[in-house]
């Protein structure tokens, strides 16, 4: 620090003997070693590089320095790495955010040639990163950052936020193909089947392009048969007291009765059932026989002369 001056006094005692002592005092000299700083705040993005650089005025011939660290920017603790004049942070990380100071001078072992710069802060400022999901038709594209994309895949673009980092975006990319889908109907004459608001009434093959969720095209395809009623009249005649079984209704008076099922194209099957009544009726039959030849009247043996019903 300029070199040590020594003082000496030299006197007697109360006695008369001789006395004398001497003290060693550090002299500073006038023009002292001084750091300067570009900025009292730096700031730097995540995982990049940040070097601090001060300049020096009227250096020592043998400098030493050493920068310390705090996090509330009292309280400072010695960096064992950091021995040079300028500090180097590489890869930078959210835990190198604090207050630094530099002490300096030629003399580690003795405080009054120790100097401390200004305190500095650092600020670690942070990358944004986002993913975009995204679908188009097979035959657009999609503006990703001034590229036109027209094919499935992950892609990536780097830009700048708000902080000056770099903001990186991700897209994933899906090309949607045109749907196509089949399906059949069936009606009866008379009938109409709603088709995508198509009130449809002939029979054929019929076809509508959609819009899916995405906005691509779905085309559906539809085959409309259309079937026809049929008709089935009949007659019986009954027995007075007699009844009959009409697709579960017991009919016992005569009359047209109607029913309707399905038939083979599930359409109407009207049937159509005429009932008609008689009484008893009677005949007379006669006929000769030789004896010991029996005439066999519904079952019954007869042998003898008479009238049988």
């Amino acid at each position: 620090c300029g070199g040590d001056l020594t003082i000496e006094w030299l006197g007697n005692t109360p006695c008369g003997d001789p006395l004398s002592f001497s003290h060693n005092v550090a002299v500073i000299p006038a023009e002292a070693p001084v750091v300067t700083l570009t900025d009292s705040l730096f700031q730097a993005c995540e995982e990049s590089t940040l070097t601090i650089q001060p300049s020096l005025t009227n250096p020592y011939d043998n400098m030493v320095y050493q920068w310390q660290k705090s996090t509330d920017g009292f309280n400072f603790n010695p960096i064992p790495t950091a021995n040079t004049l300028s500090i180097t942070f590489e890869n930078l990380m959210d835990s190198d955010a604090g207050f630094y100071r530099l002490t300096y001078g030629n003399d580690g072992n003795n405080n009054a040639c120790l100097f401390t710069s200004p305190i500095l802060e650092v600020d670690v400022l942070s990358k944004s990163s986002t993913t975009v999901n995204a679908t188009i038709c097979n035959e657009g594209a999609f503006d990703f950052n001034g590229t036109l994309l027209n094919q499935s895949g992950t892609y990536q673009a780097i830009l700048t936020n708000a902080e000056g980092c770099d903001s990186i975006i991700t897209l994933l990319l899906q090309v949607e193909d045109p749907k196509f889908s089949n399906t059949t109907a069936h009606i009866c004459e008379g009938e109409s089947f709603d088709f995508f608001g198509q009130n449809l009434v002939t029979p054929g093959d019929y076809s509508t392009v959609l819009t899916t969720e995405t906005g691509c095209d779905s085309t559906v395809y539809l085959k409309l048969t259309v079937g026809e009623p049929s008709f089935y009249s009949y007659e019986i005649t009954l027995c007075q007291g007699l009844t009959y079984d009409f697709n579960g209704s017991i009919i016992s008076s005569p009359g047209t009765y109607r029913d309707t099922l399905l038939n083979a194209e599930q359409c109407d099957s009207i049937i159509t059932l005429e009932v008609v009544f008689t009484d008893a009726w009677r005949t007379s039959l006669s006929d000769t026989i030789c004896e010991g030849t029996p005439f066999d009247f519904f079952g019954q043996p007869l042998s003898n002369t008479g009238k049988y019903r």
